[in-house]
Parts: C-alpha cells; structure tokens; sequence
C-alpha cells in the first residue's frame, strides 16, 4: 500500500489490501525449540541481497545457513564451509524445511507480499527482514516473530539475538507464532473479501 501513496499520491482511505493466503493445513508442522539452521528460500539473485547474505554468512561463520533456491548459486556461496544449498525442493517438503529451521532471514531489496514469510510463520519458525513485502506489512501490526531490521548489521544482531534465546523461550516464541496464524487462511481471506465488498457497496 505504501508504494501507492509515495508513487501515485493515493489517499489510504481508498485503499484496502487483501494479504495472500495459504492452505495452513499443509503448514502446520511446529518445529522443535533446538533447531540450529538459518535458512533463505527464494533465489540467488541481486535483488534478492545476495551478497549480503554471503556478508552474513561469513560474519556468522559458527552457524550452519540453508539457502533453498530455484536457481543455482554463485560459485562465491558454494565456497562459504558453513552453508549447504538446496536446489529445486519440491514444495511438498517446503513444510518440513521451515520446521526444522530456527529463524528464517529475507535480505531482499524488494518484495510484494511474499509467501515464504507466512509459510515460515505458519511453521511457527520466526522471520527476520527488510522493510518491505509481508515484513513491513506485519511488522505494522505488530505480528509476532516478525522482526523487522534497517541494514546488515541489525539482521545480524537480530539473527544473533534469536539463536541465542534460551530454549524455552524459543519455545514460547514459536508457540506464540503458531497460535496467530489463522489469520493467513483462506477463511480469514474470504471474510475479509465480503468485508471490503459490503463496504464498496
């Protein structure tokens, strides 16, 4: 919504977004508290803050990052010891990536509203990011386990700060995560649809 305002003047009043939505009964799986892996999904690209992510990754050399991409990667990210990079995952098993992971990071530059942010909050895994897409969106409502950061440096304190949580913390956050996500289902989308239609009329 806030591109309309800044590129095209539009007044908020006449606007209203209607988020994505997802099958929540196939994101379902709440991962454990002990997980340890920092995952990227969506492609290897510029855009996408590629080359931040290689910065993050080697700033935080003793953890263990999975990018999960449709594209293959650049021979510099084959060469980082601690990542491991998975090509071409079905989505069938994308429920299981987001599971076993402990936070999930989006360095992008732009988004729309992307799903792998509520795949990953529907999984209870918490997502840290840029000001842009889904992040922004549900960081204004105050969404948990979206964390939302200005640069590199925060989305490396903000990483830290998750993977240093104490176990049942952790736990509570994912639980936390877990018990909102039905406003990502297509009951609440179809509900906020005749909502925004009773009131055109």
């Amino acid at each position: 919504m806030q591109e309309w305002v800044d590129l095209y003047s539009v007044n908020t009043n006449k606007i209203c977004v209607v988020r994505n939505y997802i099958n929540i009964d196939k994101f379902n799986q709440l991962g454990p508290a002990n997980s340890k892996e920092i995952i990227f999904v969506g492609r290897l690209e510029k855009g996408k803050g590629i080359s931040e992510l290689i910065d993050i990754c080697t700033t935080l050399s003793g953890y263990t990052f999975h990018f999960v991409s449709s594209i293959a990667p650049t021979a510099e990210l084959y060469e980082l010891s601690n990542v491991k990079i998975s090509i071409g995952v079905s989505y069938e098993s994308m429920p299981d990536i987001f599971k076993n992971a402990k936070v999930l990071i989006l360095p992008s530059k732009y988004e729309g509203f992307e799903l792998v942010t509520v795949e990953s909050l529907c999984c209870g895994t918490p997502v840290v990011g840029y000001n842009v897409g889904a992040i922004r969106e549900l960081s204004t409502e105050n969404y948990c386990g979206v964390f939302m950061v200005n640069n590199k440096d925060d989305m490396i304190s903000k990483i830290e700060y998750i993977m240093s949580l104490p176990d049942r913390e952790y736990h509570n956050l994912r639980m936390n995560i877990y018990n909102n996500r039905d406003v990502f289902s297509d009951v609440c989308y179809m509900e906020l649809l005749k909502k925004e239609f009773r009131c055109g009329n």
